[in-house]
């Protein structure tokens, strides 16, 4: 916390205000009413500075007590009030604290997701092989652009279609289903980890070679697929 943060100075003018009153003569107000003001300068320190912030104005309120309860007030064990009120600020604003750190690490993991995701499609988008991602049930759930003019499929017609009974010749489809099990529940398969050179259909229904590299990756605790494929034809 510097003295150049306008936002300290906030803090000090409310906790300036709230010690005069505090101890200004004449004025009906509850001392337990008048305490739970320093609630605000409390919890601003911690939107403002966190629990660092919590910890300096809750010492700072606990000094202001301390004279009325051990000098000024009347009634025996006056100490014991202000000091659990001063423990119930400090927790109100660890608390407070706590959950906007918790809140500014999701905004980051958040932050950091969309880069990766936006890095992921400007190279997908430049790249000159076709980059396909298959979901759990066989769809396809990623198509760049590459993938557009190898099969000839623009991205909205084909996301959400069944992978192997648009891309691949009917007669591998039975063999296919045989390993596709496997790879919804273990993310193993056959092709996986490897490359190969298979047959693909086009739109046209035109067959040619590619070299396929599979991989298996788990989202939200499923096994999903992506595909590199180079089209082969001499």
């Amino acid at each position: 916390m510097s003295w150049r943060n306008p936002h300290l100075w906030y803090i000090t003018v409310m906790m300036m205000v709230l010690a005069v009153f505090y101890y200004l003569p004449g004025l009906n107000i509850p001392h337990d009413l008048h305490r739970s003001l320093f609630s605000i300068p409390v919890l601003y320190a911690a939107y403002r500075f966190r629990i660092k912030g919590v910890i300096v104005i809750a010492s700072i309120s606990m000094l202001i007590f301390l004279p009325r309860a051990l000098f000024i007030s009347p009634y025996p064990y006056a100490l014991i009030r202000p000091v659990v009120f001063v423990v119930g600020l400090f927790f109100s604003g660890f608390f407070f604290a706590v959950a906007l750190n918790t809140i500014d690490r999701r905004k980051q993991v958040g932050e950091r997701l969309r880069e990766s995701e936006e890095k992921f499609r400007a190279m997908a988008a430049s790249a000159q092989d076709a980059i396909i991602m298959m979901d759990n049930e066989g769809n396809i759930s990623y198509w760049n652009e590459a993938a557009e003019r190898m099969f000839g499929y623009k991205k909205d017609e084909i996301i959400g279609k069944h992978l192997h009974k648009t891309l691949a010749p009917e007669r591998f489809y039975e063999s296919y289903l045989k390993g596709f099990k496997k790879f919804q529940i273990t993310g193993e398969g056959a092709a996986v980890g490897k490359t190969l050179e298979l047959v693909a259909v086009r739109k046209d229904g035109t067959e040619f070679p590619v070299e396929l590299s599979l991989s298996a990756v788990k989202l939200k605790g499923k096994w999903n697929a992506t595909g590199i494929i180079r089209d082969i034809t001499e």
